[in-house]
């Protein structure tokens, strides 16, 4: 298999790896401060934690049009396209920022 189809299998498996953990990390938030289901507003912790997982989910559609842009056609138009690993810089940037205090 050519490398540049290796690339993108890698970094889908990091990302929903990575929206999977921040879903756990609300759920496990819901417990530690006593949230219940369906209410999203309640504690400021939780409120952290919860919208670190919305803003994730708000990019994962333009991470997976980059992604599709690298498979069918390359890692160097889905970079110039996006700048998909300063995107995912950010978000990760976003995540420190928001989870220093929590």
């Amino acid at each position: 298999m050519a490398p540049c189809r290796r690339i993108p299998r890698s970094s889908t498996r990091l990302a929903l790896a990575l929206y999977f953990f921040l879903a756990t990390r609300v759920a496990a938030a819901r417990g530690r401060y006593g949230v219940p289901l369906p209410a999203t507003t309640s504690h400021p912790d939780f409120e952290r934690v919860s919208r670190v997982h919305q803003n994730t989910l708000e990019w994962m559609p333009n991470f997976f049009v980059l992604w599709l842009c690298a498979i069918y056609l390359n890692d160097i138009a889905a970079t110039s396209l996006g700048l998909g690993s300063a995107a995912a810089a950010g978000t990760l940037l976003v995540i420190v920022r928001q989870w220093k205090n929590v």
